[in-house]
């Protein structure tokens, strides 16, 4: 079981605390070995062009296209798709982790994750799948995040 921690007064403090609640269960009275590393989160920068492009981008052409908020989610009323909307639709499509069970290593299923707690190469890899899916099935090119500079000769 791998999770994502933030340490406050001494103590860890998951930043998904359901999924850490779900799991920690799973080893009662087994012996376990942690290992704390600190991570190099996402920056400031690859989540300003997220949600001022990517996830910007996407609803303005998922919204060309007639989506209404009951496409992207179960069990929602139609409505116009909010950025939080098209975020939660990415993120359970491209950040999804296995659920395994400890004792026999089986993949029982798969559920979204966070993006709070992705590195900045696993945030990366997560926004070029998504520019990857966009021209493929949305046939919507993202720009991207270098910038581009044209001089005029």
């Amino acid at each position: 079981m791998n999770f994502t921690a933030t340490i406050r007064n001494g103590k860890i403090v998951p930043i998904d605390v359901v999924y850490f609640q779900d799991e920690v269960p799973k080893y009662e009275g087994k012996d376990v070995q942690i290992v704390l590393t600190k991570l190099n989160k996402r920056s400031n920068p690859q989540n300003r062009y997220y949600w001022g492009v990517v996830v910007y981008l996407v609803r303005e052409r998922l919204n060309e296209l007639g989506y209404v908020r009951e496409d992207l989610r179960d069990n929602e009323l139609p409505a116009t798709l909010t950025r939080e909307d098209v975020h939660i639709y990415l993120k359970e499509n491209f950040n999804r982790k296995e659920i395994v069970n400890p004792d026999t290593g089986e993949v029982l299923g798969t559920t979204s994750a966070s993006t709070t707690s992705l590195s900045t190469d696993e945030f990366a890899k997560y926004i070029e799948n998504i520019i990857t899916w966009c021209s493929t099935h949305l046939d919507l090119e993202i720009p991207s995040a270098e910038p581009q500079l044209n001089y005029n000769k």
